[in-house]
């Protein structure tokens, strides 16, 4: 293996250094080792915690600073805007799945450019245009739809909004939302030719800022408009960290044009493309199935609970995959070099970490829950039972050898888990209607549960190890 292809897999600049000041740090230095936390992985984690302690904070200074009626229209904000996904279709990671194979080709200079393969270098300025296109279009057509859609949605509560001001703030979270989007191509194109640890940084530090942005707002008593200018922070940041860090390399690539070396959008892309969005789309409607067939059947009080755990679970997940997700760019390097060996050792060394922190991870919370119930804090009651909780959190760390098998499976820019992925959300869709409509929340999860472990880790199982068999073959004869 070729020095370059050493550096590209141990990148020193992706390392994280703790100062060896003492007996502390080293201990603290050799167990970050022994979990393979390196730079793009910290800054991942730092970001979910963030999120996590910063979502609680928040929560508070919405319930401080915003009326009920506002207080409603502001998540309903988030919510509504989240149908984004449905205008993005999977892009985002075929773009960084296509530039990872690209980049077996290609490296980086003193100057912040591409240098190497000039077929690929064209390769990869071919895909930042068709996904520029296709974000342009997506981008127009998030504010053309869900701009009115949403302001259907609440005059449909106009008497209950009666003084509440929402249609300039709507309209202006979603212009920014939509300019975020148009910019997202760059950060995954970036991610995908190895810049995962500096991207990680970047959005970490984004987080902080337009949290702590988003709480000045709500103390200056904006109202709603204090939603807009937690996206406006996101969209102007990640803006001017582009023209400020990558400029040398965006312009590069402008000037490269070359029609014979470029990606064809129909024959490279959708196919893979379309199938990936069904996937994501099946899993987004699984996530938030819950909560609105509680809310119907079982009441508002169980659907909150629900949603809190969710919260919780999810969040969970998220942690124990950066292990994963922040090496998907190397795996489609790897795979694009055939070095199938060294694939399988980074992605299992790193999927038994994930599961490490998963289990662990899961345990801890069910204890905290367990110990709040026991003294009898408040908290315990906004949160289902531990043996619920219990019952969700198995299944989220089932789901994590799902994700994992996924991320390398589609490395090889295949997806053959869009079946199982629709099979699933209908078979969980399904289970979820009938097992909360009869029997609770129990029920529903138990049907959520054996879903997964069949169809979703059994099945999933299956695929991972018949097309792990079957395309490495080349190699293995």
């Amino acid at each position: 293996m070729s020095q370059r292809v050493l550096e590209i897999l141990n990148p020193p600049h992706n390392a994280l250094v703790i100062p060896k000041r003492g007996m502390v740090d080293r201990l603290c230095l050799s167990w970050l080792g022994w979990l393979g936390v390196d730079q793009a992985i910290f800054f991942n984690l730092l970001t979910r915690f963030w999120q996590a302690g910063a979502g609680f904070i928040t929560l508070l200074f919405v319930a401080r600073y915003l009326s009920p009626q506002e207080q409603g229209v502001y998540y309903t904000f988030n919510s509504v805007l989240a149908l984004q996904v449905f205008f993005e279709l999977g892009l985002t990671f075929v773009v960084m799945q296509f530039a990872s194979h690209e980049m077996a080709h290609l490296e980086w200079t003193i100057n912040g450019t591409l240098a190497g393969n000039s077929h690929a270098k064209a390769r990869v300025a071919s895909l930042l245009r068709l996904a520029a296109n296709w974000y342009a279009v997506a981008a127009g057509s998030l504010i053309l739809v869900v701009v009115p859609a949403g302001l259907l949605l609440f005059q449909r509560q106009a008497s209950a909004l009666d003084g509440v001001v929402y249609r300039l703030p709507w309209t202006t979270l979603v212009v920014f939302a939509a300019g975020s989007l148009l910019i997202s191509p760059i950060f995954a194109t970036l991610e995908g030719l190895g810049k995962v640890a500096e991207v990680a940084r970047f959005r970490a530090l984004q987080e902080i800022v337009s949290t702590v942005l988003l709480w000045l707002a709500l103390c200056s008593r904006w109202g709603l408009i204090a939603a807009c200018v937690f996206q406006a922070s996101r969209l102007l940041s990640g803006g001017l960290w582009l023209f400020a860090r990558q400029r040398p390399f965006l312009l590069d690539l402008l000037r490269l044009r070359s029609r014979h070396c470029g990606i064809h959008w129909g024959r490279e892309i959708w196919p893979l493309q379309w199938k990936i969005a069904i996937s994501w789309i099946s899993g987004y409607l699984i996530t938030q199935l819950f909560n609105p067939i509680l809310f119907v059947f079982q009441g508002p009080v169980l659907a909150g609970r629900m949603g809190m755990s969710l919260t919780l679970a999810s969040g969970l997940s998220g942690a124990a995959m950066a292990w994963i997700n922040t090496k998907a760019p190397l795996f489609g390097i790897l795979v694009a070099r055939k070095d199938y060996r060294q694939l399988d050792r980074i992605f299992f060394t790193a999927l038994w970490r994930c599961l490490l922190l998963g289990c662990v991870g899961a345990a801890a919370l069910w204890l905290g829950v367990l110990y709040l119930g026991h003294v009898g804090h408040p908290l315990s009651q906004r949160l289902l039972t531990p043996s619920q909780l219990a019952l969700l959190l198995v299944i989220s760390v089932m789901g994590l050898i799902v994700s994992a098998q996924a991320t390398y499976l589609r490395a090889h820019k295949q997806e053959p888990f869009m079946v199982l992925s629709v099979v699933n959300g209908v078979l969980t869709g399904l289970s979820a209607l009938w097992m909360g409509w009869r029997f609770g929340v129990t029920a529903m999860l138990a049907g959520y549960f054996f879903t997964m472990l069949l169809a979703g880790l059994g099945w999933g199982s299956l695929i991972f190890c018949r097309c792990r068999r079957l395309w490495h073959v080349p190699q293995q004869s």
